[in-house]
């Protein structure tokens, strides 16, 4: 179900211009939201959210 509700998100907020928005940050605001919402329950995600930096170790303005 999570998965679902992240590929709906990508989908419906999807910008190839920022790149943070469309991956780590995805997830991370998808969770948020189903935690919030009265229809999940008492369900638990089970999920680990790393931090953006394993994502991206290299930072955009490092790229030349």
């Amino acid at each position: 179900r999570f998965i679902l509700e992240c590929l709906k998100e990508f989908f419906s907020t999807y910008d190839d211009k920022l790149l943070r928005w469309n991956g780590a940050e995805l997830v991370s605001r998808t969770a948020a939201r189903i935690v919030n919402r009265s229809d999940y329950g008492d369900q638990q995600l089970h999920i680990k959210i790393e931090p953006t930096s394993k994502f991206f170790p290299i930072s955009s303005d490092d790229i030349t």
